[in-house]
């Protein structure tokens, strides 16, 4: 029979049937409960842009869901949500959750949910940057453990609302890191907002470089005076704004902090990167021991009104920095070094046992007073005092003994 009359035989063939792909996609999350802890990974490499919200049932358990993200809707374990936990409402455990997008412009929402302890990294693992523009949301998050969130670098966004962070026991820090210090800071814009949230130990927030905001209000950090809390924005031509707010148009309310509060205007572990000129803002802000604020280089204001301490330290550093402090309540001592360049130190309403105060180099700092009699004050190195000029730091114009000079303030 020649090939081309040839029947095609009916007994079958030996083959092997191809499975169903089950694969995640690039653009997946997957989502897994091992031991007590919800991970969700991104799949596919590091890179895609992911949009994940994980929040809680009625019945107690975990709901992942995926989103809308610049690469489309992300999905979860190949469908649109997964469910972890026992329906247990009230009663059921708390989990622990760890999410893991890696690179990429990344969405994450966390809201209404009871959970263990809380780690969200949402940047590039190689800190390049590009592409790497995250939005964290935390709302109504309520933990027994603490809260840590990564986003890397580039222009990220990050707010920590109505959230409650630990309980007196074990460790209950909240920490948020939104920059690298070593990326330009032309691409790295990063803005964090905490407000109406509790802490119950230490605070620590990072912008690293850039131009970035920090606004703080309606909150309380820490349960001891061991518990610190410290912002470092890095460098770049940075906002900070505790209890007052005129940046991201959210209601202004005190910020209380437990144990020592200090802020950096620039990268307190790298002072000589690229200066910024800072801004702080600082309104009904209070702690028992020390409030410390540094804003090393750069042309800064730093900007207080009514705020108490044991201590208050204030340094300027480098450049021409301006000081505006209104109503300051120190039970023990309020420092003001203004440190390099022509500086201004504006006091109106300070009260402490004693102020100390040092316009540090250059030739035109300027002291003014106002509302401060019977304060007792050390005056240092200033070339102006009330509009008055006192001393020239050694010029023709010197008077000597008033470089150093304790007085009680009649203006």
């Amino acid at each position: 029979m020649s090939a081309r009359n040839r029947q095609p035989s009916l007994r079958p063939g030996f083959s092997i049937e191809r499975l169903e792909d089950r694969r995640l996609m690039a653009g997946d999350v997957r989502a897994q409960l091992i031991n007590g802890t919800v991970f969700l990974t991104e799949t596919g490499g590091n890179g895609g842009a992911q949009a994940v919200q994980v929040s809680q049932m009625q019945d107690g358990r975990i709901r992942v869901e995926g989103g809308a993200a610049d690469d489309g809707f992300t999905k979860i374990n190949g469908g649109n949500a997964a469910v972890f936990g026992q329906p247990l409402g009230a009663l059921a455990p708390r989990l622990n959750l760890h999410v893991n997008l890696g690179g990429g412009n990344d969405r994450v929402v966390v809201r209404d949910a009871k959970l263990k302890d809380v780690t969200i990294l949402a940047g590039d693992s190689f800190g390049q940057g590009a592409n790497d523009d995250d939005f964290v949301l935390v709302n109504n998050l309520k933990t027994s453990g603490a809260v840590n969130i990564s986003t890397g670098a580039g222009s990220d966004s990050v707010s920590v609302l109505g959230t409650t962070v630990g309980d007196p026991t074990g460790a209950d820090d909240l920490t948020v890191r939104a920059g690298i210090a070593g990326v330009p800071g032309a691409t790295d814009l990063d803005a964090v907002q905490i407000q109406g949230t509790a802490v119950f130990g230490s605070t620590r927030v990072e912008t690293g470089a850039g131009a970035d905001v920090v606004s703080i209000q309606n909150s309380f950090f820490g349960d001891a005076t061991t518990d610190p809390m410290c912002i470092d924005a890095g460098a770049g031509a940075d906002t900070v704004e505790l209890g007052t707010t005129r940046s991201l148009g959210v209601v202004a309310g005190p910020v209380v902090a437990r144990g020592d509060l200090s802020v950096f205007g620039d990268s307190f572990s790298d002072p000589e990167a690229a200066a910024g000129d800072d801004v702080v803002r600082m309104q009904d802000v209070s702690s028992p021991e020390f409030i410390t604020v540094n804003l090393l280089n750069g042309n800064d204001v730093l900007e207080i009104t009514n705020i108490h301490a044991k201590f208050v330290n204030l340094h300027g550093e480098k450049g021409n920095d301006t000081f505006r402090l209104t109503e300051i309540y120190a039970l023990d001592t309020v420092f003001a070094k203004m440190g390099d360049g022509d500086d201004a130190l504006d006091m109106v309403a300070v009260r402490a046992h004693r102020v100390e105060t040092d316009g540090g180099a250059g030739a035109l700092d300027k002291l003014t007073t106002y509302d401060m009699a019977n304060i007792p004050l050390t005056r240092t190195g200033f070339e102006f005092v009330n509009g008055k000029r006192v001393q020239s730091k050694g010029g023709a114009n010197d008077l000597g003994g008033l470089t150093n000079v304790e007085f009680q303030s009649t203006r």
